[in-house]
């Protein structure tokens, strides 16, 4: 049985609401996983999806980068999700 003494980076994900009505998602990532791509995608309805609207990437702490995409849609019902995908 293989015991653990570290714990795992787990991303940091955080949604709300700008002025305009716009969902917005904000999520840490490792600079490091250069062999996934990050993508945020939206919908209105559940089965419909479209790419979301990309803000920005800052750098919080060492090695990891802070991404924030909000919806192209104002008000309810709007939807956002984070795909991954490897390269």
């Amino acid at each position: 049985m293989a015991t653990f003494t570290e714990r795992l980076p787990r991303p940091q994900l955080t949604m709300s609401r700008d002025l305009a009505g716009h969902l917005v998602i904000t999520f840490d990532h490792p600079e490091s996983a250069d062999d996934v791509v990050l993508e945020t995608i939206e919908s209105t309805n559940l089965s419909a999806w479209s790419d979301a609207v990309f803000e920005s990437e800052t750098v919080p702490s060492a090695g990891w980068l802070r991404a924030t995409w909000h919806s192209n849609a104002t008000g309810s019902p709007a939807f956002l999700k984070v795909r991954v995908r490897l390269v």
